[in-house]
C-alpha cells in the first residue's frame, strides 16, 4: 500500500453583483460591485497517491467535466482555464493532482461565476502548494482566466470577489474599498433567462459604435451616479441609493439591456416597498437587485418570489 499522508485543500470564493456601472466600467469608466457571499465556489485539490494515477486532472459535476489537463482536452474552457492558471504559477509540469470544483452561482447570469471558479481553484493552489501569493495577486492571475472566458473583461469581477469586499472600481485607478456606516439590505432576483456576459457586451458594443453620441452621454451620466453612489454608500443613505439605482436602471433600459421580465422584476421590487432596484450585470437577462430597509425586505422578498426563478437577501456591512 502506498503511504499517501497530504490531505486535500479546499478553498472557496463568492459570487458578485454590481451596485452601479456594469458596461460603462467595460470602457474604462467607474462602478461599483459588492460580493454576494452567499452565492459560492469551491475547488478542492487532492494530491493523487497511486503512481499509475500520476497525471492532473479537473472534475466538474456541474457541467458533467472529468477530464485530465493535457494538451489533447485543452479545447474545453474551464480546461483552457486551468491550463492557464497552472502556466501563470508555472506549475505545469509539476502540478499532478486533482481539481475537484463545484458552484452554487448560476451560470450565464452576471453573478461572477467564471471568475469566482478561477479565484477558488488559484486560492486553493496557493494553500496547497505553499505559494504565499498576495490578494492582488490572485487577483492579476484570475484576470487572466477572464480574457479566456469574455474577451475583453471590465477587471471589476476578478476584483471583487478576489478582494470580497464592496469596491469602487475603474480599470488602471487604485481600487477603493467602501464601507457603509450601517448594514445595507439588497434582494438580488433572478430572472430565470441566461444571459452571456460575452455576448451581452459583444451586443452592447455594436449597438454603441451605431449610436456612439447617445451612449457616450449615457456613460457620463451612470459616471455622474457612480460618484453619488460612492458617498451615498460610505454615508448608508438608503434613499439616495436607491434613487441612483432607479436612475441608473432607467438609462440601462434606455440602451436596450433590459428584457421585459428585468423590467417586471423592478417594478415589482418597487411596488412591494423597495427605494430603488435596476439590473445587475451584463443584462439581456440575468438578474436584479433591489435595496429595501428592514422594515420592508419580506414584502420586497416575498413579491419577487412569485416571479423570479431565484431570490437572494444580502447584507453588506
Amino acid at each position: 500500500m502506498v503511504n499517501c499522508p497530504v490531505t486535500s485543500t479546499t478553498s472557496t470564493a463568492p459570487a458578485k453583483f454590481i451596485l452601479f456601472g456594469e458596461h460603462a466600467v467595460v470602457y474604462g469608466y467607474p462602478s461599483i460591485a459588492c460580493p454576494l457571499l452567499q452565492l459560492k465556489s469551491t475547488a478542492k485539490i487532492t494530491p493523487h497517491c497511486s503512481p499509475q494515477n500520476n497525471h492532473s486532472r479537473i472534475i466538474a459535476p456541474d457541467i458533467n467535466l472529468v477530464s485530465s489537463l493535457d494538451k489533447s482536452n485543452r479545447k474545453h474552457k474551464l480546461v483552457k482555464v486551468i491550463n492557464t492558471i497552472l502556466n501563470s504559477l508555472n506549475i505545469t509540469s509539476t502540478f499532478k493532482d486533482s481539481i475537484h470544483v463545484v458552484s452554487d452561482i448560476p451560470l450565464s447570469s452576471g453573478l461572477g461565476s467564471s471568475a469566482s471558479i478561477s479565484t477558488a481553484v488559484i486560492k486553493a493552489l496557493n494553500d496547497h502548494l505553499n505559494l504565499n501569493l498576495t490578494t492582488e495577486q490572485i487577483n492579476k492571475f484570475v484576470y487572466e482566466t477572464e480574457v479566456i472566458q469574455h474577451g475583453s473583461p471590465s477587471g471589476v469581477d476578478n476584483t471583487v470577489i478576489a478582494y470580497e469586499k464592496p469596491i469602487l472600481y475603474q480599470k488602471d485607478y487604485p481600487t477603493e474599498a467602501l464601507s457603509p456606516p450601517v448594514p445595507l439590505l439588497f434582494i438580488v432576483a433572478n430572472s430565470g433567462t441566461p444571459s452571456s456576459t460575452f455576448n451581452s457586451i459583444n451586443k452592447f458594443t455594436k449597438n454603441y459604435k451605431n449610436n456612439k453620441r447617445v451612449y457616450d452621454t449615457a456613460m457620463q451620466n451612470i459616471t455622474e451616479i457612480v460618484r453619488e453612489g460612492k458617498n451615498a454608500f460610505n454615508s448608508g443613505d438608503y434613499k439616495l441609493l436607491g434613487q441612483l439605482m432607479n436612475q441608473n436602471h432607467e438609462i440601462l433600459d434606455a440602451l436596450g439591456v433590459t428584457t421585459q421580465l428585468t423590467n417586471i422584476l423592478v417594478k415589482t421590487s418597487l411596488e412591494s416597498g423597495a427605494l430603488g432596484a435596476k439590473i445587475s450585470g451584463a443584462g439581456y437577462g440575468g438578474n436584479i437587485v433591489a435595496i429595501t430597509e428592514k422594515e420592508h425586505y419580506q414584502e420586497v422578498s416575498s413579491a419577487l418570489a412569485k416571479i423570479s426563478s431565484h431570490t437572494i437577501i444580502t447584507q453588506i456591512s
